[in-house]
């Protein structure tokens, strides 16, 4: 009889890698569903934090929505909002009155809000957006209904119309 020494065989190894990767190719695809469940997740809480800001505006302004062009007040003047993008996020962001003017700081005149600390959030699936725009807003005067427009350059599409807020990505618009 042959005595083997303390080693393991090609057989036993072979075995054993065997088992490793049946294990990782068992494994690895629900940990890149995990990981695209967590996005979806995230882009829902994002979606109803912005949605719940704007609810909010809509019910301290009489009706009104966000991203209407008003003032905002900076050490004494006032100056117009640049853009309804600018008002949108600012009318979020900021003190407003009821007309929706803002201010930086909130006084008697500027009881309103502000709807989101400490800013626009990020959109977790604006991976084709340029650096610096998956925190960015796109209004549009659009009836329903609002649908994704990539070549708008911006994370979020927000229809000053009906108040409708979407992620600007065709295949997140739906949620």
């Amino acid at each position: 009889m042959h005595l083997r020494s303390g080693g393991f065989s090609r057989l036993e190894l072979l075995v054993v890698v065997g088992v490793i990767a049946l294990l990782t190719v068992v494994t690895v695809p629900e940990f890149g569903q995990s990981a695209s469940d967590a996005r979806l997740d995230q882009l829902d809480v994002r979606l109803f934090e912005l949605r719940h800001a704007i609810a909010d505006y809509r019910r301290d302004h009489a009706g009104a929505l966000p991203g209407v062009a008003a003032t905002h007040s900076r050490g004494g003047s006032a100056a117009p909002h640049a853009s309804a993008e600018q008002a949108f996020v600012l009318q979020l962001m900021r003190p407003s009155d009821l007309a929706g003017n803002t201010a930086e700081e909130p006084s008697a005149a500027f009881a309103f809000g502000p709807y989101l600390r400490p800013g626009l959030p990020q959109s977790p699936v604006a991976g084709e957006q340029p650096a610096g725009r998956a925190a960015s807003v796109g209004v549009v005067a659009q009836p329903p209904p609002l649908r994704a427009q990539p070549g708008l350059q911006a994370a979020w599409l927000y229809s000053s119309v009906t108040g409708q807020l979407i992620a600007n990505h065709p295949a997140y618009q739906e949620r």
